[in-house]
């Protein structure tokens, strides 16, 4: 189930079937503006594995640049 806010993004999300009253109340509550630390701490966990993401892949470029300059110079 989603719930929307006023603007029609989507608040809070609940999987399956089988959720509580409560569940229900919560999502509602976060779709009138309440805050979600729930979602907050998920935004937040997202943004910090992207950055991880972006720092190893520049690691491995740089990695790769230096294992050629060293190859190179070996060579010569």
């Amino acid at each position: 189930m989603a719930l929307l806010d006023s603007k029609l993004r989507i608040a809070k999300w609940i999987y399956g079937t089988g959720y509580l009253g409560h569940d229900v109340d919560l999502a509602l509550k976060v779709a009138s503006g309440e805050s979600d630390w729930v979602g907050q701490l998920y935004a937040l966990l997202l943004f910090a594995g992207s950055l991880l993401c972006v720092a190893l892949v520049y690691y491995l470029l740089q990695l790769n640049v230096l294992s050629r300059a060293a190859r190179e110079a070996a060579g010569d």
